[in-house]
């Protein structure tokens, strides 16, 4: 089994671009701490399976969780977040010769994030900008953000909270605070 974890965490990984022999090594050994994790808990999914089935589900795991840490690990490098559920207006730098755009991007995040906390309301409002940051700030997919079993949505919920907000982002935009909605805020 080794071979086919580090064949496929390398081909994966190589798709990011130039990957380090230590980065295949540390995402080799994530891949196996998730397949054994929980005493082999997503192995035992595949018992009773057909052979090929259990290696393409082995497969298709370790390529998605490669996946899943070089986005983080590259949404991180672009806007770096102080806290992953803190605050979620602080933005620093990622380069340090770029400070106007930088400052613009504070600015425009931190205005997005006025508009969200002033316009939702409810219960959900706190997951529901969980959720936008997650996808617009970390990269995250909806199928990623889905997984995550304490905000309690599916693919499709996601979807959904996705695009009411992005709708109620433009809705609110105005050209006075210096958003206009063409901006990207991605």
């Amino acid at each position: 089994m080794q071979p086919l974890v580090v064949g496929v965490a390398s081909k994966s990984a190589m798709r990011w671009g130039p990957i380090s022999r230590e980065l295949i090594e540390d995402l080799t050994q994530e891949a196996f701490l998730k397949l054994c994790g929980n005493r082999c808990e997503l192995l035992r999914k595949t018992r009773g399976q057909p052979e090929d089935a259990a290696w393409a589900f082995i497969k298709v795991t370790v390529a998605n969780m490669v996946h899943d840490h070089l986005r983080a690990q590259h949404a991180e490098k672009r806007f770096p977040v102080a806290g992953f559920f803190g605050s979620e207006t602080a933005i620093h730098s990622a380069s340090e010769g770029d400070t106007a755009r930088s400052t613009e991007r504070a600015v425009l995040l931190g205005q997005l994030d006025d508009i969200l906390e002033r316009r939702l309301t409810g219960e959900s409002a706190a997951r529901d900008r969980r959720v936008f940051w997650l996808h617009h700030r970390l990269g995250m997919t909806a199928k990623a953000i889905a997984a995550i079993p304490r905000l309690g949505l599916s693919d499709k919920g996601v979807e959904s909270v996705l695009h009411r907000l992005s709708v109620l982002i433009k809705e609110n935009l105005s050209p006075g605070k210096g958003i206009s909605p063409d901006d990207s805020f991605s």
